[in-house]
């Protein structure tokens, strides 16, 4: 009798709440129909094209040849590893900023009251469950359209298998990050949903004829049984998400959209840094040589937040498969110097805590442009003895080269972390035709030392259609880290 006086009162009072914020809730639909209007603008300008491409060349078999088979063969492995790092980032993300995300009205002041906590958290599970299901749909389904494209299997089943083996993985995604707002811990969150997110890529095996037509049925039946339970755990246990891990999302999704409105992204990384909860107590013994400080500080911040260090060698793993694989020459050398960048930023997060707090870095005896070359040490050590092994299975020019191009890939890395605030001026900006620059001028002046050194390193291998041989190409490269070392070192002492 008591608990259902109690449900009434809830109801009652939910139903008072909404009626005061029915202004509210409207405004709110109108800026997500807005957003909706804008995303589905851009998308139907920049991917209807490229899509239109991918049916073209799936219906006249533009893209069949040695290429194609080659990216088939790496399929049993890619499909796989892109769920399964999917799952990861969602999971990882929800350290920050989870699937049941509240305004910081509810957080702060409904969620202490007496009210039934199901009714308030279980709506936005549900919305965050269906926007991820739906762009993960969407996603499979062009990833199975492009697989077809490749020359391996039918366009209904491709299409439906990558769908399928999308929607999966975007549920697995929120169940794993509403596991991560409940304890914290992104590895327990991680033991159901990963083995489901890998086994999700059967089906589009299965469809583009990579493992047994069996094999790809029975998964489908554990992936699907498996996702189902793992959802109806996740309904069941929203509501048991702590209140101060809801308070905490929810002021820092304020915080990083004021500060990606003024275009500050790094206060954005220092409010999702903020927001990450607790990290782990690792700790090296302190070194007895000078020179080692620097080094260690950085992998005593690496140890404290593994998941840089997972990143890294997923990045850095691509970048060895994609440069052994192009052999040091076009696009597929491109995307190799960008995931080689990219693992090295990962590496390079240490260093982002000594630009984004000069106190940190205040004792130290060193000054700015000679700090930001120490950080350099470990980043570039890493990577080349993870790339050691590579080298000598590939044995290629395009290992040889993206190995020469470590310095410069730590230099950019470095160079983002040390570039300082972005000037007033720029913000500013003048008005065009297409409107304020201010936006874009803020944007290039915080890619500028990637792009630079990106296109810088992007030389060999174009010039390689030309005949450029390994010697120059390597030799290219060597030069353009030395100079790109150089520019970080300015640039880290004039932005103090």
């Amino acid at each position: 009798m008591r608990r259902t006086a109690a449900a009434t009162d809830d109801t009652a009072a939910l139903a008072y709440l909404r009626a005061l914020r029915a202004g509210h809730r409207r405004a709110q639909l109108r800026r997500t129909a807005y957003t909706a209007y804008c995303v589905l603008l851009l998308g139907g300008i920049w991917g209807v094209p490229y899509l239109t491409a991918v049916v073209r060349a799936a219906s006249g078999g533009d893209w069949h040849g040695e290429t194609a088979d080659r990216v088939l063969a790496y399929l049993p492995l890619a499909a796989p590893a892109a769920l399964v790092v999917a799952v990861v980032a969602a999971a990882s993300r929800a350290r920050w900023r989870g699937p049941v995300l509240l305004d910081v009205a509810t957080a702060h002041w409904l969620l202490p009251l007496p009210v039934g906590r199901a009714a308030v958290l279980r709506p936005r599970l549900a919305r965050a469950a269906a926007l991820a299901g739906a762009a993960g749909v969407a996603a499979g389904a062009v990833g199975g359209l492009v697989v077809h494209a490749l020359g391996a299997g039918r366009l209904a089943a491709a299409v439906a298998a990558g769908a399928g083996a999308g929607g999966a993985a975007a549920v697995l995604g929120v169940a794993a990050g509403t596991a991560v707002q409940r304890h914290g811990r992104v590895a327990r969150a991680l033991a159901a949903p990963l083995p489901l997110a890998a086994l999700a890529a059967c089906p589009l095996l299965a469809a583009a004829g990579r493992v047994p037509a069996w094999l790809g049925a029975g998964a489908t039946a554990v992936v699907a049984a498996g996702t189902a339970a793992l959802a109806m755990r996740t309904w069941r246990t929203a509501p048991a998400i702590p209140a101060r891990v809801l308070r905490r999302q929810a002021t820092a999704a304020l915080r990083l959209t004021a500060a990606l409105y003024a275009f500050d992204m790094r206060l954005a990384r220092l409010v999702v840094r903020g927001a990450g909860g607790r990290s782990s107590r690792w700790r090296l013994p302190p070194p007895r040589r000078r020179w080692l400080l620097v080094p260690w500080r950085d992998a005593t911040a690496l140890l404290r937040a593994p998941s840089h260090l997972g990143w890294a060698a997923c990045w850095w793993l691509a970048a060895l498969a994609l440069g052994g694989w192009s052999d040091g020459v076009g696009y597929g050398m491109l995307a190799a110097l960008v995931a080689g960048y990219l693992a090295a930023a990962s590496l390079a997060e240490p260093a982002r805590l000594d630009g984004d707090d000069a106190r940190r870095a205040a004792p130290l005896p060193w000054p700015p442009g000679a700090l930001a070359l120490r950080h350099a040490l470990l980043p570039a050590a890493l990577l080349l003895a993870a790339g050691a092994p590579a080298a000598v299975w590939w044995d290629g020019r395009g290992t040889a080269t993206l190995l020469a191009a470590v310095p410069a890939l730590v230099a950019a890395a470095l160079f983002s972390a040390f570039r300082g605030v972005v000037p007033a001026r720029l913000l500013v900006g003048s008005e065009s035709p297409l409107g304020n620059t201010g936006p874009l001028q803020a944007l290039a002046w915080q890619l500028r030392g990637p792009l630079v050194v990106l296109g810088a390193l992007a030389v060999p291998p174009l010039a390689r259609f030309g005949g450029m041989g390994t010697a120059a190409a390597v030799a290219w490269t060597l030069a353009a880290g030395a100079a790109a070392l150089a520019w970080t070192r300015y640039t880290a002492a004039s932005a103090r």
